[in-house]
């Protein structure tokens, strides 16, 4: 029995185990046999078990630590549990009778599926979602030196944006570098025809700094001051900023124009007039494509994979909190603009960034070095 073997050390319902779910369904309708490897129950298995997804849990460890820095003892701790971990797994795998024609790496926070692959002598993909130091505040263990060691046995590593590829080429071989965008679901029915006069502007991400809500804050103040008071900016996540950002709502008076909503994975996105997208250091920009799916234009920061998504006429790209103020009133003055913007991001989500072509692509990665 051939299968590709799956290594995701992420055990939550987030983007990447989205893309990963997805990315199953899909070569399996083609005949494609695939096995997900997990290190601990988690959320992840509602999504496995809804669609039907062969998996099993089997202990591993990550090789990044957030925010301590190259931690030389402790990595090399880890690195051994996955070495051994990767014996016993590709022991009970041909124990089974299963062929491994591929491991496939969901992030490059874990060096498990690279040693899982030299166990069985097979192909090792790499996926890599995010920049590290700079979103998540994470290092490796070893260190980069030791990453670049490794990842130059990889048949491929797929990067989500243009952003990532670029910025891990000063540390990788950039021949075995590749860009495939994620792929997105749409959440909600787009409503490009809603009509309110209430002007409605929305940004999902954790609470940090890394996700720019203080600046999206800033320029709302400085909208209410332009005379434009007919707006409301609700602030969908959580995380360690959230008293600083109340403590700054309150401070400039703008209790009633920004309201911190909480996690939620039910947002009518439709119901709003544009989506914000903050982060100076986005690799991809999963909510930045939800937007767009649900007819929403898009304020977008200048910077990471946003300007590989959105261009000028599916929103506005800002460089700062000046241009961001800017951007808001242009579309807050215009309501033809946006409706044609909401239009041509729907347009743009459907043919670049859905599911199917997510899939699609990562397949054709594949195809230039496995038969299947």
């Amino acid at each position: 029995m051939n299968k590709i073997v799956f290594v995701s050390p992420n055990i939550n319902k987030d983007g990447a185990e989205k893309s990963l779910i997805a990315l199953q369904v899909y070569l399996n309708s083609k005949g494609i046999s695939t096995l997900v490897v997990i290190p601990k129950n988690g959320l992840i298995e509602e999504l496995l078990i809804k669609d039907n997804v062969d998996y099993i849990v089997h202990h591993f460890v990550g090789s990044v630590n957030f925010g301590r820095g190259k931690k030389l003892f402790r990595g090399i701790v880890k690195k051994y549990i996955n070495i051994f971990s990767s014996f016993q797994l590709a022991y009970k795998l041909k124990k089974k009778g299963i062929s491994v024609v591929a491991v496939h790496s969901n992030t490059i926070t874990t060096d498990f599926g690279h040693y899982l692959a030299s166990r069985l002598n097979t192909h090792h993909f790499w996926h890599i979602r995010e920049f590290g130091k700079l979103d998540f505040n994470f290092d490796f263990e070893l260190g980069m030196d030791y990453m670049a060691k490794i990842t130059k046995k990889a048949a491929k590593i797929i990067c989500n944006s243009n952003a990532v590829k670029n910025y891990y080429s000063k540390y990788f071989e950039t021949s075995k570098l590749v860009t495939v965008y994620n792929g997105v679901k749409p959440s909600v029915d787009v409503d490009i025809q809603k009509e309110s006069g209430l002007f409605k502007m929305l940004l999902i991400g954790r609470l940090s700094k890394e996700k720019g809500q203080k600046e999206a804050i800033l320029a709302c103040s400085r909208l209410l001051k332009s005379g434009r008071d007919n707006f409301l900016l609700n602030l969908y996540g959580t995380g360690k900023d959230l008293e600083y950002l109340k403590d700054l709502i309150k401070s400039l008076h703008l209790e009633e124009k920004i309201i911190l909503k909480g996690y939620s994975d039910k947002i009518e996105i439709n119901k709003y007039d544009v989506g914000l997208m903050c982060s100076p250091f986005e690799a991809f920009g999963r909510v930045t494509v939800e937007y767009m799916f649900a007819g929403l234009p898009v304020i977008g920061k200048n910077a990471g994979g946003t300007p590989e998504i959105i261009n000028k006429d599916t929103g506005i790209l800002y460089s700062d909190e000046d241009s961001l103020y800017k951007a808001m009133s242009l579309l807050y003055d215009n309501q033809d603009l946006r409706k044609e913007m909401g239009y041509k991001a729907n347009e743009r989500a459907i043919e670049v960034f859905s599911e199917n072509k997510y899939c699609e692509n990562i397949l054709k990665v594949y195809k230039e070095i496995i038969e299947l």
